[in-house]
């Protein structure tokens, strides 16, 4: 009876951990977005019983506190925010995040993270197999041909090329004066595809004990092919990090290390940017990175509306974007959500981060800086996987707080 109820607990972990991942603008939910955020949300549902009912049965003050003061933030958010979207606010934010919070809270919640973590990692070998696949052999050596094509709608309606369905191509970028199409797997733009990847990777790195070279060099070699200059500085980032944990033999080192580490990456990436500044990808970040700004200084409290896009319009200097959103992850937050949205991600890695320092672990707070740099440079932030490491941190900051 123990082994079904693990096995069937393990099926609804695994399916929603690919619906978490499919959310992160997947081709697929590119087309029926509200359909992934509601199987999403009833898969998290189901793994969530045991935990809604500890809930219910227990006398949790910490975390019927949290729930009765988050609801009544996001009930005068929901108000006062001008979004274009009121289903799927709700949906992720009135549902599934306090959802999340109270399955991290209850039963033995390291054990539940590292579970929903592994899950992800794994999923994310196999996407990168697929797409290694087709991209050596489709792509770059014409072995294989498109299967058909589908229309995608990314600010403007453009079509990509299938490979059975499993396998997109669409994006292509100038390298060195050539020409060169881009690995996005099953994802709509690169960037996103980079960004599950990097999570991929910091999982097998620090959360996977049983730790394989071949896991390491596959996610290593699939992010390379996505061409992205976020990937390219949170391998570099992540590397480090490794290097520091197995060569680190006390805290002074580790810290003598990342005063190192943080500074050199900064760097790498500031290179990067600056011989981007001029394409036109550069030229866009930086519009969008003023814009947002500007926006933001004229509704700091509750943003001018969640994916309303009209909002931050008229704060723009490139006439042809203005019907096409930002590109930049915090802005992206900061401008539509305002202080008290960024506030809910914010609080949370705070509070963590201060207990993760008094404990001398300063590889999380590694994770933590490529967690920021990830979500700083790629529109993730709504996404149902940023959501959950914030339902994450909220559950540990609860229980440490309670102990």
């Amino acid at each position: 009876m123990v082994y079904k109820f693990k096995l069937f607990n393990y099926i609804f972990l695994y399916f929603a951990a690919l619906f978490i991942i499919l959310d992160c603008y997947s081709v697929w939910h590119n087309t029926l977005a509200t359909e992934f955020t509601v199987t999403a949300v009833i898969l998290s549902i189901i793994l969530s019983i045991p935990s809604i009912l500890n809930l219910l049965r227990r006398n949790g003050k910490y975390i019927f506190a949290f729930l009765f003061l988050y609801f009544a933030t996001m009930i005068l958010f929901y108000y006062f925010n001008a979004m274009s979207d009121n289903k799927t606010f709700i949906l992720k934010y009135f549902i599934w995040l306090p959802l999340m919070v109270n399955y991290f809270y209850y039963g033995d919640s390291i054990k539940k993270m590292k579970d929903f973590f592994l899950a992800i990692e794994n999923i994310m070998l196999y996407i990168s197999i697929i797409s290694l696949f087709f991209y050596i052999f489709g792509t770059l050596l014409g072995w294989f041909q498109p299967t058909s094509t589908i229309n995608i709608n990314w600010g403007h309606f453009t079509q990509y090329n299938s490979y059975f369905g499993i396998y997109f191509e669409g994006h292509i970028v100038e390298i060195a004066g050539i020409m060169v199409t881009r690995n996005i797997g099953i994802f709509i733009e690169g960037p996103m595809f980079s960004f599950c990847l990097c999570i991929a990777l910091y999982i097998e790195l620090f959360i996977n004990k049983s730790t394989g070279k071949w896991r390491i060099l596959l996610l290593i070699i699939t992010t390379i092919t996505v061409l992205s200059t976020t990937g390219l500085i949170s391998i570099v980032l992540l590397l480090l990090l490794k290097y520091i944990q197995r060569q680190g033999k006390g805290l002074t080192f580790q810290k003598l290390s990342l005063s190192i580490i943080i500074p050199l990456v900064a760097s790498i990436g500031i290179y990067l940017i600056a011989q981007k500044i001029n394409t036109g990808s550069g030229m866009i970040r930086a519009d969008d990175l003023q814009a947002g700004y500007n926006a933001w200084l004229n509704n700091k409290l509750f943003g001018v509306g969640i994916d309303n896009v009209s909002g931050i319009n008229p704060y723009k200097q490139i006439s042809w974007r203005q019907d096409y959103g930002t590109s930049m992850g915090v802005v992206k937050a900061m401008a539509e959500g305002g202080v008290v949205l960024v506030l809910v991600y914010v609080l949370p890695f705070i509070f963590a981060l201060k207990n993760i320092i008094k404990n001398k672990n300063f590889t999380i707070i590694g994770g933590f800086i490529i967690m920021f740099e990830l979500v700083f440079s790629t529109i993730v932030c709504y996404k149902l996987l940023v959501l959950l490491c914030v339902s994450m941190m909220w559950a540990y900051t609860l229980k440490y707080i309670r102990t």
